[in-house]
């Protein structure tokens, strides 16, 4: 990317100089919890643009009935645990291939790609959980797996089902300005599909996880999400609700009214190239403009070019031009500011010395290669 973009620092400055100049700059929430609140205000800002699928709230839980036949593979001896089999299944809208492991024992795992975990449950609510982000050998213990899949999983896909049915029930539009009363069980929602995120990106539990399931005790069922919401909000400091309610008032403010003129918006859009990155999805795109949402306490310190490349790879990703892209840009929700360039103009000035028809085609070669 660097030697493709040599000159992606010009843009950085460029928003650097225009936060930094600004009234926009420096906003401090007081609490600990950044990396749950800027994933909370990104499921906000979707309820905000349209009614998420429940697919796109849940990406890391997939039906079985949508799995491919399970193919034996022959690893020999040494090379993988004997009862690891690939598997062919739809992830996200994109078919892919991954290693299901039974966990008759405990196993470490060592072969670079996705590691899929099939579980079967007894409900008509089967899932088949992946794990697509372990990137390194991971030590595989069934009696850990199975304690977050048997006594969480029931519960915690029952929260998410009580939230859309509250929404539902009391005909709740997401997409409209809601009274304080109704924004913030809808922020609790928000907060709550951060926290099984976090897990299934980073692979660690947070604590209030478990400590929602004790305090709920052996009722799998979430019927009332409302109860439930004043059982998370002691979960968390005061500060992280306020905070949250001030970064939803802000889009509102500043942006929504101009996004929801968007013809067409797409949710966590996955490309066409994903599959070779690991199903890289990015924030939304509304129309042809593509946007990366940014929560940075000081922007003009915590962006960097690495997130720049981000952006500029979502573009690449698009090898058959689905989307059709013409601008590109990011938005800070702590400053309520929308920065975007033209997608010809971000390119020349990143330095680009090829179409980008040329560079996803260098892209795509670049992929694969590494892939084979």
């Amino acid at each position: 990317m660097e030697r493709k973009f040599p000159t992606v620092s010009n843009i950085l400055k460029e928003i650097r100089r225009v936060l930094k100049f600004s009234d926009l700059e420096t906003v401090v929430p007081l609490h600990k919890e950044y990396s749950l609140v800027g994933m909370a205000i990104d499921y906000r800002i979707r309820f905000y643009l349209k009614r998420p699928e429940k697919r796109q709230l849940l990406p890391f839980l997939i039906p079985l009935d949508e799995i491919g036949e399970f193919k034996e593979i022959d690893y020999g001896e040494g090379k993988a645990p004997k009862n690891a089999r690939f598997i062919n299944f739809i992830y996200g809208g994109r078919k892919m291939k991954g290693r299901v492991i039974d966990n008759n024992q405990e196993e470490t795992l060592e072969k670079r790609g996705p590691l899929v975990f099939a579980v079967e449950l007894e409900s008509s609510d089967n899932i088949l959980k992946s794990s697509a982000y372990l990137k390194k050998s991971s030590y595989v213990s069934k009696n850990a797996l199975l304690l977050f899949e048997e006594e969480l999983v029931y519960f915690l896909y029952s929260v998410v089902e009580s939230f859309l049915y509250w929404l539902d029930k009391n005909n709740i539009n997401t997409t409209k300005w809601l009274s304080y009363e109704l924004e913030i069980p809808v922020l609790y929602g928000s907060l709550f599909l951060s926290l099984l995120e976090q897990k299934f990106r980073s692979g660690k539990t947070n604590p209030v996880l478990f400590s929602l399931k004790k305090d709920w005790g052996n009722n799998e069922h979430i019927s009332d999400f409302l109860e439930f919401s004043f059982v998370l909000k002691d979960k968390f400091n005061e500060e992280v609700i306020k905070d949250l309610y001030q970064l939803s008032l802000l889009f509102r403010e500043s942006v929504l009214d101009d996004w929801k003129k968007a013809k067409i918006t797409y949710l966590n859009p996955i490309f066409s190239g994903s599959w070779l990155v690991g199903g890289a999805d990015a924030d939304l795109i509304l129309d042809h403009t593509l946007i990366d949402i940014k929560t940075f306490k000081e922007p003009s310190k915590g962006l960097h070019k690495k997130h720049i490349y981000q952006l500029l790879g979502y573009v690449l990703l698009d090898f058959r031009d689905d989307y059709r892209l013409e601008d590109a840009g990011f938005y800070f929700s702590r400053q309520g500011y929308f920065w975007q360039k033209n997608l010809k103009h971000f390119l020349i000035e990143a330095g680009a010395r090829e179409s980008l028809e040329e560079l996803r085609r260098a892209f795509l070669q670049g992929l694969v290669k590494i892939n084979s």
